[in-house]
């Protein structure tokens, strides 16, 4: 989406965002045709599907949200 990735946990199927201000190793670009995030500097692209490792960095109950951030 062009606000962030959406997460999936495979565990235990719980899910959440890593949201696109977050992503501070470089500026992405949503590609909608491609269902992608492209970094602008690095040309690091994240597709529909890719396996990322993420930390948790924010839970809020009474919106039922995660947020997480990427980790290299």
């Amino acid at each position: 989406m062009h606000f962030g990735l959406f997460i999936e946990i495979e565990d235990n199927l719980a899910e959440g965002l890593v949201r696109m201000r977050d992503m501070e190793d470089d500026y992405y670009i949503h590609d909608e045709k491609q269902y992608s995030l492209i970094g602008r500097s690095t040309g690091r692209v994240l597709r529909l599907g890719d396996k990322v490792k993420v930390k948790l960095i924010r839970i809020d109950v009474e919106k039922q949200e995660i947020d997480f951030i990427l980790l290299d």
